[in-house]
Order: structure tokens, then C-alpha cells, then sequence
């Protein structure tokens, strides 16, 4: 599949833009040559039709584990590395909560070498948990 290229804080904001509607803008190290404009981000009818299907990973797909977190969206996914065959991976899970204890929060769980999503969904849940 490839290395990856974005950190778990890169995909919280893409996380955090799909709730929002609002891209985050690019932040600027001071000394940097400028990061330029904003991105513009999908329009309202991508976002009508991914958030649904977000919410449906929790509800009934491959983190229902965090179906009593409240109203959570999210996406599993893994990111296979090395030579073995088959290949070792990484899990993924990235989301958003709405309205949870510490109001609208988003996040991105990467678990190395967790092999598949659902440690970082184990993870996710106890770090939501944590919340409150």
C-alpha cells in the first residue's frame, strides 16, 4: 500500500473539517515561507452524503464497540507496511463526536503494527471513555 503520509493530527483535522464543513487552515511556523490560502474542502453535497455513511461505521459496521459513545462518525482503515506475506499493517480509526462531555471533539487513532482496525477502535473507545 505504501508509507504513510499523514499524521494522526493531519487526520483529525480532516476529521474535524467533515464535521465543521470548514477546512482548517494551514498553520504557519513562524520564519516559514507563508503556507497559502486555505483549502476550499468538499462542497455541502459530499459532506451530506459522508456523513452518513460515517455515522453508519458506528452504528453498524466495523465500530459498532462505539455505539454507546453518543453521536459518533467515523472511518476504520489499515495501512499495510513491510515484506511479509501477508503483509503486517496498521490500524486506523478517525473521527468526530458531537455534543459529547467535552462538547465537539475530533480525533485519529494509529496503532503500529495493531494489524487491523479494531485495536484502534479498542483505543478510540477508551480514550472517549476518558472524557467522561
Amino acid at each position: 500500500q505504501g508509507e504513510v503520509l499523514m499524521s494522526p493530527a493531519q487526520m483529525a483535522l480532516v476529521a474535524a473539517g467533515v464535521a465543521s464543513g470548514t477546512p482548517a487552515a494551514p498553520v504557519q511556523v513562524v520564519g516559514a515561507e507563508p503556507a497559502g490560502p486555505a483549502p476550499t474542502g468538499p462542497g455541502q453535497p459530499v459532506l451530506d452524503a459522508l456523513r452518513p455513511l460515517m455515522r453508519q461505521v458506528v452504528l453498524s459496521g466495523t465500530a459498532t464497540a462505539l455505539g454507546d459513545r453518543g453521536d459518533v462518525y467515523g472511518k476504520t482503515g489499515t495501512a499495510e507496511y513491510g515484506s511479509n506475506v501477508p503483509p503486517d499493517s496498521h490500524g486506523w480509526f478517525v473521527g468526530y463526536q458531537l455534543g459529547g462531555p467535552q462538547g465537539d471533539i475530533a480525533f485519529a487513532v494509529l496503532v503500529e503494527g495493531g494489524q487491523s482496525s479494531s485495536v484502534a477502535v479498542v483505543v478510540t473507545d477508551a480514550f472517549l471513555g476518558a472524557l467522561g
